[in-house]
């Protein structure tokens, strides 16, 4: 997992960090291993790569849950200003301190936003995805699709699934603990197609996967612990369907 900064540093990273403010003002960016001093001023991009999940706190404690494949930006500080304000493109989990002064907003690709006071809630936008999904918890958010949508407001165990290709957004009622198992170190799916399953698999374990086209739509339903590993899994799939897995070169094809 890699830290950058609007200032050129550069850090590598385990698997959690933590920003707190020391006495003299100063921001730190505390590890298991060091603490690093970081400018109050500075913004900052954390890349976590496929086959990794990492685990941050923001300085008013918020604490984000960043999935496999994602880039999240957000400020040292969020003193003196308006609204917390911070950037995501792929999947994360919030749990949002609350202050009815400053609002928390996410903001997506695509014009995407949501807003929130104090809530917990995830968020699944890649680049890649035909939809990006946005899931609550707990609390109530505002989502807008884009800067010329209005805001949609969410309930617990509501969710928000805009096409990427029509841009249009629609709510549904779900259980928001599927959505959100992966933090916990589950990998749960209902009636997902094999194609989209291959693509989380592939973020989840750092591999590349080709599903041959007859079985894409094939769906499955499952709730399996991510540390069973991808051989674990593909041999459930083999033994309950008949799906074949072959490695050539380092990929595996689904056939």
């Amino acid at each position: 997992v890699v830290m950058t900064t609007d200032d050129g540093q550069r850090m590598n990273l385990d698997e959690a960090a933590r920003l707190e403010r020391h006495e003299t003002g100063e921001m730190a960016l505390n590890t298991a291993h060091e603490s690093i001093a970081i400018p109050a001023e500075r913004r900052m991009k954390i890349e976590v790569p496929r086959g990794k999940e990492f685990h941050l706190t923001l300085a008013d404690g918020t604490e984000v849950w960043l999935n496999a494949g994602s880039t999240f930006e957000y400020p040292a500080s969020f003193e003196g200003s308006a609204e917390r304000l911070v950037t995501l493109t792929g999947e994360a989990f919030f749990d949002v301190q609350r202050d009815t002064c400053r609002p928390f907003r996410v903001e997506m690709p695509g014009g995407e936003s949501i807003r929130v006071l104090g809530t917990r809630f995830n968020v699944h936008a890649y680049t890649e995805s035909r939809e990006h999904v946005t899931t609550l918890v707990e609390g109530r958010i505002a989502y807008r699709a884009a800067e010329t949508s209005d805001y949609l407001e969410l309930q617990p165990n509501q969710q928000v699934r805009l096409d990427c290709d029509t841009e249009k957004a629609r709510i549904r009622e779900v259980d928001a603990e599927v959505y959100a198992a992966w933090t916990e170190g589950w990998l749960w799916f209902e009636a997902e197609p094999l194609s989209e399953l291959a693509e989380r698999f592939e973020r989840t374990y750092g591999i590349r996967i080709v599903v041959a086209e007859p079985l894409r739509n094939y769906t499955f339903s499952g709730k399996i612990r991510r540390e069973r590993g991808i051989d674990y899994i593909l041999d459930l799939l083999a033994g309950t369907t008949g799906i074949r897995c072959e490695v050539n070169d380092g990929v595996m094809y689904l056939r």
